[in-house]
């Protein structure tokens, strides 16, 4: 499934990694669905480049409920009255990485 958008999706997971890594582990200890959080985010980013090189084991419909597992977790991507501006900015940016790569795994 190589292609231009879904190549540059990819190029933003690490650092999106490294914020999911900091929440959970400042946020983790009052809120331990950040760490499914992190261990979804983790399988997702790991699939979606798998597919971006053009992986044939890892289908897009298990990528695309991984996804949508992190709105699960996240009640919809809204952040908690006690989350602060790097708990909204992951928020926001996982909100974002589903809307940018569901539409692109719908048309593989």
């Amino acid at each position: 499934m190589k292609n231009d958008a879904f190549v540059e999706l990819c190029v933003s997971l690490p650092a999106l990694g490294a914020l999911t890594q900091k929440v959970a582990g400042v946020h983790g200890p009052q809120d331990p669905r950040l760490y499914q959080v992190l261990e979804t985010f983790a399988g997702a980013a790991k699939d979606l480049n798998a597919l971006a090189l053009g992986a044939t084991d890892i289908t897009a419909g298990d990528v695309a409920k991984k996804l949508e597992h992190l709105g699960e977790l996240t009640d919809g991507f809204i952040p908690p009255p006690h989350a602060c501006g790097s708990y909204r900015t992951l928020l926001e940016r996982l909100d974002q990485l589903g809307e940018e790569a569901l539409p692109l795994l719908q048309h593989s």
